[in-house]
């Protein structure tokens, strides 16, 4: 009898409304569209959760790959755009000077044991990194990882690396 609270309703997220006596089909007949629906959005939702996952993990593998042809070609005899430095996520380094820092683990352990502690060791110069610097890695080179940072960071950054994989992997 009150279009305008059945419309306020709509207008809230109410999907269906049922008047009393309710059928017992029909209730049971709106319940299963609402289920539907709520599947069909959530299936979305993952879709498009996971096509955003695929495009930043995208960006940070071209990010990587401009990063390592930098390291490659050296950082000052290329001719570097800032539009594509921001492009890519990198403006901190915008019309700075910066270092790379590359570091290796070392044990006394089998290659084999060196390479199962490569991902912990990789995490853990990612988390190192935070704001003050980017790690990156190549994947000819399977156990370094590469940081670019700014010049004033780059040996409290390795000796923080040096500290960290000592103590929580036994490696040098």
């Amino acid at each position: 009898a009150d279009f305008e609270y059945v419309r306020a309703s709509m207008h809230e997220g109410v999907k269906r409304y049922l008047l009393k006596p309710v059928d017992p089909e029909e209730l049971s007949s709106a319940l299963k569209d609402i289920k539907d629906e709520l599947i069909r959005e959530k299936a979305e939702e993952y879709r498009e959760e996971r096509a955003k996952k695929l495009m930043e993990d995208q960006l940070a593998d071209i990010r990587e790959q401009y990063l390592l042809q930098l390291v490659r070609d050296e950082w000052a005899g290329l001719s570097i755009s800032e539009e594509k430095l921001m492009y890519l996520g990198l403006e901190t380094f915008c019309n700075q000077e910066v270092r790379f820092l590359s570091v290796e683990i070392r044990g006394s352990m089998s290659r084999s044991d060196l390479r199962a502690l490569f991902l912990p060791f990789r995490m853990i110069c990612r988390e190192l990194a935070e704001e003050r610097a980017l790690s990156f890695v190549d994947a000819s080179y399977p156990h370094m990882v590469h940081y670019i940072s700014r010049i004033d960071d780059v040996n409290t950054l390795a000796t923080d690396v040096q500290r960290a994989a000592k103590e929580f992997l036994g490696l040098e």
